[in-house]
């Protein structure tokens, strides 16, 4: 190999070379500007944050202490309704074990709620068993409530219909 040629070959090669070289480092600056776009991302985050908390709670809470003082209320004014009782139910001398026994039940929903039995001279802190007719799902519903205090201990109640032909 003469040296004109092996000269050549060694310029041609470090002219590839470098252009190679050059085209790589082009693209591994591209790659560095996206990096760029990482970095400003942690100061969007935080600014993110920062704006979340200035936001803050307390509004949201001052509105649920007044919608728990405007429930209060209308319990309060429930409770001192002279009109409440209505015709054909059973009195209402222990209007707590009958308000715990519709209260139970609309709960689990059913409808049309009827307490049968004679709440009258019933001791609340006693178990006392009580029977119910509701509603559920257009189904009449007929069964007892075992109340101890102001608890449902036992519910048994059955569906009109046991079992379809």
């Amino acid at each position: 190999m003469t040296p004109l040629l092996q000269f050549s070959l060694t310029f041609t090669t470090l002219v590839v070379l470098a252009v190679i070289l050059y085209l790589r480092l082009r693209h591994y600056e591209a790659y560095l500007r996206d990096l760029e776009g990482i970095k400003t991302l942690n100061q969007r985050l935080k600014a993110l944050v920062d704006g979340l908390q200035s936001l803050g709670t307390k509004r949201v809470e001052l509105q649920l202490q007044e919608i728990q003082e405007v429930l209060q209320e209308i319990r309060n004014g429930i409770a001192q309704w002279p009109g409440r009782e209505s015709e054909g139910s059973p009195s209402r001398s222990s209007p707590n074990l009958l308000d715990i026994c519709e209260r139970k039940l609309y709960a689990m929903g059913y409808e049309e709620v009827r307490v049968l039995s004679d709440l009258s001279g019933v001791n609340p802190l006693e178990p006392v068993r009580v029977v119910v007719e509701a509603r559920k799902d257009g189904v009449a519903c007929k069964g007892h409530l075992v109340l101890h205090g102001s608890a449902v201990t036992e519910m048994d109640l059955q569906r009109g219909y046991t079992s379809f032909p």
